[in-house]
């Protein structure tokens, strides 16, 4: 039998509200559809938004549950407060402007009802820009439990958009922080140093959007420090050496941090993405 669970997506007043609106319709209308939505509101969303959320509250009363934060806080504590909100033992994690493959969550439950031992399961990702068909790359991550671990030494090794877990595990592990750029990488290390098991399909589960902000937020001296913040914590967690913190600290944060933005947007779509989501091998 496959069991319940609970879609937590927050969204903030930059957001763009026809892309709000195809991401949730993409979890309403998964094969197996939510028991509960749980819906973040991070501050003021404005008028266009706001109709959004007014009609789904309308069309699903009984599903969708709003979180109203008066100011926008970030996508850490918002999460945060959304998870302690969700009732259902699995939570689908969703970004407010992406599109889910329509049986994704059907698929990553089987798995994790099938291995109890599994507290997160994830899948690879298709990016676009215009139209969800017309994929520019994919962002390939490992689907070996024991790779996931070795990688989260140099990077993600999830992707967040594409993550059902099991809600008391995250919380055990401490759940969401105040991590801006690295939330959930912050989160994945944690459960590591916990014993907890990662794992991803070698699916497409997610059509993401990307755009030049897209890159332009991955710069900046902001990001820098949390990026040097986020390796401190990989060293704290002991899934990197000395040598690997060291190495990290030039390839990842200063060697992409202060490109300009256009060509670190580069440097991602040649060098950091694939042109099939099974370009790994399964590793």
């Amino acid at each position: 039998m496959i069991p319940e669970y609970s879609v937590l997506m927050s969204v903030y007043g930059r957001d763009r509200a026809d892309w709000f609106r195809a991401a949730v319709q993409s979890m309403l209308d998964q094969t197996i559809p939510p028991k509960e939505f749980v819906l973040v509101c991070d501050g003021p969303l404005g008028m266009e938004l706001e109709d959004v959320v007014d009609v789904f509250l309308r069309e699903y009363p009984d599903v969708i549950q709003t979180v109203r934060l008066p100011e926008n806080r970030g996508l850490g504590y918002a999460l945060q407060q959304g998870l302690l909100r969700c009732r259902c033992e699995f939570v689908a994690r969703m970004d407010a402007d992406d599109i889910a493959v329509k049986d994704r969550v059907e698929r990553q439950l089987a798995v994790m009802a099938a291995q109890t031992q599994i507290s997160v399961v994830g899948g690879q990702i298709a990016e676009f820009t215009e139209k969800p068909e017309q994929v520019t790359g994919y962002r390939v991550v490992p689907v070996n439990e024991k790779v996931i671990c070795t990688t989260a030494a140099f990077r993600n090794p999830m992707n967040h958009v594409t993550v059902v877990f099991r809600r008391q595990d995250v919380l055990d592990a401490g759940g969401y922080r105040d991590f801006p750029g690295f939330e959930d990488y912050d989160l994945w290390a944690r459960m590591l140093r916990a014993g907890k098991h990662l794992l991803n399909l070698q699916d497409v589960l997610c059509f993401v959007r990307i755009n030049e902000d897209t890159y332009r937020r991955r710069g900046g001296l902001s990001y820098f420090r949390n990026a040097v913040a986020m390796q401190k914590e990989l060293r704290r967690c002991g899934l990197v050496t000395r040598v690997q913190y060291g190495r990290n600290l030039v390839v990842r944060c200063l060697g992409t941090v202060f490109l300009p933005a256009g060509l670190r947007g580069w440097l991602f779509r040649t060098c950091m993405r694939k042109r099939t989501p099974h370009e790994t091998g399964g590793n």
